[in-house]
């Protein structure tokens, strides 16, 4: 599991991280983003500690540089960069991340969105997100409408919001917190359509529920099929998803593995939560 930084940590984050503390470059960039803890709201010192983070390999801070260069806080809006963060968060991940990566390469690349919508969809999505900074405070009729946002969305077509809404049909709580029902039905109706977009959670997801047999009839050459498909992934953008269809397709093929050591090893890569010596540092 990724550590998260607590609001309890966030007082002491600046003196620690001004003493050299990698461990507290991130605290110090929300203390300034949000303003707390006696700190004052100033989005140049919040950009400048998020990048310290990611240099020295936070990669949850890299889901705060795509806010920030998505919002054109402390820096220019640029929605290339904002994807470019974005997207280095989710392939470390990140949760959520995926998504509002997703948003802004539809507009950099394929121009789907307008630009008056990105914003609306990116608080939906940050709003909705169950590990959301605690200092965030978000009401159940946010989350509702929220929800409401990102479903007219998945409806139009948009992958990364067709993937959200199957994870909130699939889980109980947190269905079950925005009152829509867990649907297992729904869920799979809405993986499918993200994973026939090439969307690469819902590709993992419809290719465990061919194996395990929810909400299709079980079956293991579609399994293979869609777990084959992740596998062809860019390794160096994906390796938590494409390591597990690999581990996934050595169990299902030859019995090699059990399952449960192929969702273990997603686990412990996901907590690693480090950087590659491949990716760029941020010099933006």
């Amino acid at each position: 599991m990724i550590a998260q930084t607590t609001a309890t940590d966030f007082g002491k984050s600046i003196s620690r991280a001004e003493k050299g503390d990698v461990q507290a470059y991130e605290g110090a960039g929300l203390d300034y983003f949000h303003g707390s803890n006696g700190a004052p709201q100033d989005y140049a010192k919040a950009l400048f500690w998020f990048r310290k983070a990611v240099n020295n390999g936070n990669s949850s801070a890299a889901q705060m540089l795509g806010e920030m260069y998505g919002r054109g806080l402390g820096v220019p809006q640029d929605s290339e960069l904002a994807a470019k963060w974005y997207r280095m968060a989710a392939e470390h991940g990140i949760p959520f991340a995926a998504e509002s990566a997703d948003l802004f390469e539809h507009i950099t690349v394929e121009g789907r969105l307008e630009q008056r919508r990105l914003g609306e969809l990116e608080r939906a999505f940050t709003i909705l997100n169950p590990f959301q900074d605690p200092a965030f405070d978000a009401s159940i009729e946010d989350r509702k409408q929220a929800f409401a946002v990102i479903q007219k969305a998945a409806m139009e077509g948009l992958a990364g919001a067709q993937s959200t809404i199957a994870f909130i049909y699939d889980d109980p709580v947190f269905a079950d917190q925005l009152g829509v029902g867990f649907d297992q039905s729904k869920a799979t109706e809405f993986y499918l359509a993200a994973a026939e977009q090439h969307d690469p959670d819902a590709m993992v997801a419809i290719a465990k529920r061919y194996e395990h047999g929810i909400g299709f009839a079980k079956d293991t050459d579609k399994a293979l099929m869609w777990y084959r498909e992740v596998a062809k992934l860019p390794f160096n953008r994906f390796s938590h998803l494409t390591g597990l269809a690999g581990c996934k397709i050595d169990f299902l093929e030859d019995g090699m593995l059990d399952n449960r050591n192929c969702e273990t090893w997603t686990s412990t890569h996901q907590a690693r939560n480090g950087l590659r010596d491949d990716e760029p540092h941020l010099d933006q």
